[in-house]
């Protein structure tokens, strides 16, 4: 069964213009990137960052998967199933090593701070990693990384820092394309 790897979102400082749309990601067969069922399940790393933590940091993240359910009223997109000791070196090493047969991926879908060894560039604030099956488009696990390393992290509208709320919330929506909600970007706009 041939998977596929791919970085399907990420923030950085400098942007190099401004985007009004988005583009569904399709498979080379373009079939297109999606989840299988609702609702798709999530974990936080059991250290998300030394920054904030506590239960301020848990409702936070709750709150950031909760924005895209009010997208599609009536359906539940996410779902927090608890806890997990999967850390950011553990998330690298499925997503730069996945073997052609999976057996890297734990497919849970992991949100971790990376509070040192950030892999991709001290610009990065953010970064999804979706992994899907080329032969159908269907993402199997999706995991969110955010930079602890470069990135000083509040929830209470600190300035100096990244506000976890929406950095989390952008993160997620790139997962919009897989959930199919061609009027989701509009409707959080």
């Amino acid at each position: 069964m041939s998977k596929h790897i791919a970085v399907t979102s990420s923030l950085m400082f400098l942007w190099a213009g401004v985007a009004n749309a988005y583009v569904v990601t399709t498979t080379d067969d373009a079939a297109p990137v999606h989840w299988a069922a609702y609702p798709v399940a999530y974990r936080v790393n059991a250290d998300p960052t030394a920054d904030v933590g506590g239960t301020a940091e848990a409702a936070v993240i709750d709150s950031s998967f909760a924005a895209w359910d009010d997208v599609v009223e009536e359906t539940e997109l996410f779902t927090n199933d608890g806890e997990t000791e999967s850390g950011y070196d553990d998330v690298m090493c499925q997503h730069k090593s996945l073997s052609a047969d999976g057996t890297c991926s734990d497919q849970i879908n992991t949100v971790v701070w990376a509070e040192s060894e950030w892999a991709e560039g001290s610009g990065s604030i953010g970064l999804t990693y979706a992994l899907f099956l080329v032969s159908t488009g269907e993402v199997f696990e999706a995991d969110i990384t955010m930079n602890g390393q470069h990135h000083d992290w509040a929830t209470d509208g600190t300035e100096e820092a990244m506000d976890v709320a929406n950095i989390l919330t952008h993160e997620i929506g790139g997962r919009a394309q897989e959930l199919r909600l061609s009027d989701a970007p509009a409707k959080l706009a």
